[in-house]
């Protein structure tokens, strides 16, 4: 169970051998660290763990949703405690596990675990299909993403161009919804968005779209793509009914961090004066110390792409653009 508060035996540790024929009974409390309602999870996720062969299995589809609800998100929009935040619900609450894979010319997915500093696929699934569709009513729906992997990092945004609004990251709620045109998300992280479809008529078609370029399993470049690889088409359809669901102007506040049990080691120190980028040098020991009130020390990194580079691989990637452009009303069927 993945960011579960979960004992440790039920942990799932990467050499508790199940093998076939054999079980292992997983015991999950569902309740939150510490009893700390502010703790409380919703959007979680379960995937293989076995030693050396978690990314494959994992990347082979041995992953899932784990939703959890309580009372104040509680699953039901039409629910009548005066608590419930009453967000989308039942068949417009809708999960999306992205996973990033690979295929040779016959269509048979390929994967190498000798290759460890990263895996890209050439297409993006979404619940294991390549480019789906689906038909939205003019109304609000819940929208749980989640990256699958295994090392495809993804900036997300509508076609449209339209903001949509952020209520949850890694399985906790903000402490207020957030409005945003683009979500970043790495390799087993969650976010649940609210899409409004009543911004659209009736007839159109939005695309979810990846613009981050990534060129190797390394790390991401940092270049956004215009427009970006499809993903997933919203088609819009007439309403069946009333919205009753709602997004509150408020959720719980975060926990709060007591710095006094926060433990430093040297491991996550920045060397000093590390380069960070062409033109200046950053004294990263003094960056650190005005930074510890994230709990951790921030490390400088050098991010540099020069206009021709950043061109260069712009244009490298035109011929899949274009491919995707002539193919996009074939593959979202």
């Amino acid at each position: 169970m993945h960011n579960g508060h979960t004992a440790s035996e039920s942990d799932g540790n990467p050499q508790d051998w199940i093998d076939p024929g054999e079980f292992w009974d997983h015991h999950y409390g569902n309740f939150p660290s510490g009893f700390d309602p502010r703790e409380k999870l919703t959007t979680l996720w379960y995937h293989d763990h076995r030693l050396d062969f978690t990314a494959s299995n994992v990347y082979a589809g041995l992953a899932g949703f784990y939703l959890l609800f309580e009372e104040q998100d509680s699953g039901n929009e039409n629910d009548p405690n005066p608590a419930a935040w009453r967000l989308p619900s039942g068949k417009y609450d809708v999960p999306l596990l992205l996973h990033d894979v690979l295929f040779d010319q016959t269509g048979q997915v390929v994967f190498n675990p000798f290759v460890t500093h990263g895996w890209l696929g050439d297409m993006v699934t979404v619940n294991r299909k390549i480019r789906p569709r689906l038909e939205v009513e003019r109304r609000k729906y819940r929208i749980r993403i989640l990256n699958g992997g295994p090392s495809r990092f993804y900036q997300l945004f509508l076609s449209s161009g339209k903001p949509f609004t952020i209520v949850t990251g890694d399985g906790n709620f903000q402490p207020e919804p957030v409005k945003a045109e683009s979500i970043y998300l790495s390799v087993a992280q969650r976010v649940d968005i609210i899409i409004d479809f009543t911004a659209y008529k009736v007839g159109d078609s939005i695309v979810l779209i990846n613009r981050l370029l990534r060129t190797s399993g390394k790390g991401p470049t940092g270049i956004l793509l215009d427009p970006g690889d499809g993903i997933l088409r919203f088609d819009v359809v007439p309403s069946t009914g009333p919205d009753n669901s709602r997004v509150p102007d408020f959720f719980p506040p975060l926990p709060t961090i007591n710095l006094d049990e926060v433990k430093w080691d040297g491991l996550h120190q920045c060397e000093r004066k590390q380069r960070c980028d062409e033109s200046k040098e950053i004294d990263c020991e003094s960056e650190c110390r005005t930074k510890r009130n994230h709990q951790h020390s921030t490390q400088c990194r050098a991010a540099n792409h020069s206009d021709t580079a950043t061109e260069s691989l712009k244009r490298s990637h035109c011929r899949h653009l274009v491919c995707f452009h002539h193919a996009r009303d074939q593959c979202f069927q």
